[in-house]
């Protein structure tokens, strides 16, 4: 192999760590999203309706007036995969934020709804996920990648 052939497959390789990182990123942050979200108890839906997922800093925004009920789900997590996928290979990092007042309140449990620390289960989520992403599958040159490739389309 020349040296040049060498230096190809160096970028290649390259180029396919920050490409299947950038796809790993958006992989957490949508199992995270979805696991917060859904998990979020509900009583108006105000709470789960205005988990925001925003790109290089968090939102402090309450911007969301909440369906009835547990469909106040739906629209806060197709906003955040539209976010989401727009994550880019260049951008620092994605923030999935909630400002309610009362959001701390029900992650420690005052809601029957819900258990306690749903916030910590849903990031406890996002490491299982991350450790299924590889980066460089250096078995097959040119593969590599989220290991379930429903995570991510």
């Amino acid at each position: 192999m020349s040296f040049r052939d060498f230096e190809k497959r160096i970028r290649k390789r390259a180029n396919l760590v920050g490409k299947n990182a950038t796809k790993g990123v958006r992989a957490v942050a949508i199992a995270v999203d979805n696991q917060v979200t859904f998990s979020t108890p509900v009583d108006t839906g105000r709470a789960r309706a205005n988990w925001i997922a925003s790109i290089n800093r968090p939102s402090n925004v309450i911007n969301r007036e909440p369906l009835a009920g547990p469909a106040s789900a739906g629209p806060a997590v197709a906003e955040a995969l539209q976010v989401i996928k727009s994550f880019k290979e260049s951008d620092d990092a994605i923030y999935i934020s909630n400002s309610v007042s009362y959001i701390n309140e029900l992650n420690d449990g005052s809601s029957a709804q819900a258990p306690r620390n749903f916030v910590q289960k849903a990031i406890i989520r996002g490491i299982k996920v991350a450790k299924k992403i590889k980066l460089l599958d250096l078995k097959n040159d040119n593969s590599g990648g989220i290991t379930d490739p429903g995570l991510i389309r």
